[in-house]
C-alpha cells in the first residue's frame, strides 16, 4: 500500500508538472475515504530555495535525506539535461531500498542519468 510519497525538485523545475504531483499525492482526501498520504517536497538541500521555469522559486521542506523510506520517489520535468551526483546517487538509492520511482515529462532524463531505466 502506498504510504509515502517524496517529491525531488531540481533546479529548472517545471511548475505545472509539480503541481500535478502535488494535486494527484498532496493533497488530503480523507474526506472521501483515502489516506493521507505522506507527502515530502525534496531538493538537494533543505530550505535552499529551486528555480523554476516559471520564475518562482519552490523551497523544499526536505533535503535528499527525505527520499530515504518514501514508498513512491517522483521527480518532475526539470530542464537541467545535467544534474548533481547526489540527487541521482539518492535516487539510485532509493530504488535500491525498493521505492517505486516516476517522472513526469522530461524528469525521466534525470532516472536516465541515474542509469535507472532499462
Amino acid at each position: 500500500m502506498l504510504r509515502s510519497v517524496a517529491v525531488l525538485v531540481l533546479d529548472e523545475l517545471a511548475v505545472f508538472e509539480f503541481g500535478v504531483l502535488c494535486e494527484v499525492f498532496g493533497l488530503d482526501r480523507t474526506d472521501d475515504g483515502v489516506p493521507r498520504l505522506d507527502f515530502r517536497v525534496c531538493g538537494m538541500r533543505a530550505g535552499e530555495p529551486v528555480t523554476t521555469t516559471g520564475r518562482v522559486q519552490i523551497v523544499p521542506e526536505l533535503g535528499l535525506d527525505g527520499l530515504r523510506g518514501a514508498d513512491l520517489v517522483a521527480v518532475p520535468a526539470t530542464s537541467l539535461r545535467e544534474f548533481p551526483e547526489e540527487a541521482l546517487q539518492a535516487l539510485r538509492d532509493a530504488s535500491a531500498a525498493g521505492a517505486t520511482l516516476l517522472t513526469v515529462c522530461s524528469g525521466v532524463f534525470v532516472l536516465g542519468a541515474a542509469g535507472l531505466l532499462d
